[in-house]
């Protein structure tokens, strides 16, 4: 298990964003340049206060891209040290969109980036668009969402208890 490179999030994408709330008394909290806990420690500390973009999480390890505040651009730190609160995650309402810094809209005017929005198995549009009701709101005006429905009928299966446990009184899951 070698450690990952932060990889900056896609233009388009949601990223999850944390505050530095650990470190008061140091002037901020260490960064590492991988996952790994014994990989090389990054010359400047992260500074509490700071807002960083989440890339990967895994355990309690964060590898972020500084948004505001002072500290290094990217690295790996702990969100949690000896049950010290290190990193918290903002509000769930709290998500950034990256923008793409070398998008420009196409010779066609201003047109939105067109998505296509498939569903899984055993789900229906309604039930998709449920699911993403904290994404929709936010990319209104930006995006051109084109819900296709492309429903399989299933009687059995992971999915199928999934999706009878959380939405079995919608008149489109029992089709």
């Amino acid at each position: 298990e070698g450690d990952q490179d932060c990889i900056p999030v896609p233009p388009g994408f949601m990223a999850q964003l944390w505050e530095i709330v650990g470190g008061v008394d140091k002037g901020g909290i260490i960064v590492r340049e991988g996952k790994d806990l014994k990989s090389p420690q990054v010359s400047d500390r992260l500074s509490t206060g700071a807002i960083v973009k989440e890339l990967i999480l895994e355990g309690d390890r964060l590898c972020f891209e500084l948004s505001t505040g002072a500290g290094p651009a990217t690295g790996w730190v702990s969100i949690v040290l000896k049950e010290k609160v290190l990193c918290q995650r903002t509000s769930s309402d709290d998500w950034t969109f990256v923008e793409s810094p070398v998008w420009q809209p196409s010779a066609r005017g201003d047109r939105k980036p067109r998505i296509v929005c498939l569903h899984g198995t055993a789900c229906c549009e309604k039930i998709f668009k449920m699911q993403l009701a904290k994404l929709l709101p936010k990319a209104q005006g930006k995006l051109d969402l084109v819900f296709l429905g492309g429903r399989t009928k299933i009687e059995a299966g992971p999915a199928f208890d999934t999706m009878q446990k959380f939405f079995s009184r919608l008149p489109e899951f029992n089709v």
